[in-house]
């Protein structure tokens, strides 16, 4: 667990806590300096929050150079300026597949991977061939092969995922505020 993880945490609880103060007391002062608290740690919560985001997004638009050149994130640049660019088949499959993993989370297994690749360009794979070009790319540390077979996933995004986990947690709502 990432330390903004086990942050996003302790906020919570602390959250709970002053909650459950103002719940339970019958005094309006200090029921008052707990409803201050509880704001503040709200807006801890969100802060560490958007920088979760931040963190997310930048792993998300990593990615990786294809044949040494730095080109950065190739993905949203016009089918007629990248046709300019002197690329080889392979880099050109290559950047689909980081684009598609990219797309899918950072994250991806043959099989979406195969499904992707045709739906959203057409392209044909045998599973073989493709689980080769996988395979080579992780080799040139494009990709990164995981534990479980036939999953790959971005270079960065084991130092990440766990912060991903947050990203789909239920907001705290506001009924003491």
């Amino acid at each position: 667990m990432s330390n903004s993880s086990i942050s996003i945490d302790i906020v919570k609880k602390k959250i709970a806590y002053h909650r459950k103060i103002i719940r339970e007391t019958r005094d309006e002062e200090i029921s008052l300096k707990h409803k201050i608290l509880v704001a503040d740690e709200k807006l801890v919560l969100s802060d560490l929050k958007e920088y979760q985001e931040e963190k997310q997004t930048a792993l998300l638009n990593k990615t990786p150079t294809l044949s040494g050149l730095r080109l950065g994130d190739i993905s949203k640049i016009p089918s007629h300026i990248l046709d300019k660019i002197h690329m080889s088949g392979s880099d050109k499959k290559h950047s689909k597949i980081i684009e598609i993993i990219s797309e899918l989370g950072g994250y991806a297994c043959v099989d979406e991977i195969l499904v992707h690749l045709y739906q959203k360009y057409e392209i044909e794979f045998d599973r073989t061939p493709l689980m080769s070009m996988l395979w080579r790319m992780a080799s040139k540390n494009m990709l990164k092969k995981q534990t479980k077979k036939g999953y790959y996933c971005l270079p960065n995004y084991e130092e990440e995922k766990e912060n991903l986990e947050y990203s789909s947690d239920e907001e705290f709502d506001d009924e003491f505020l």
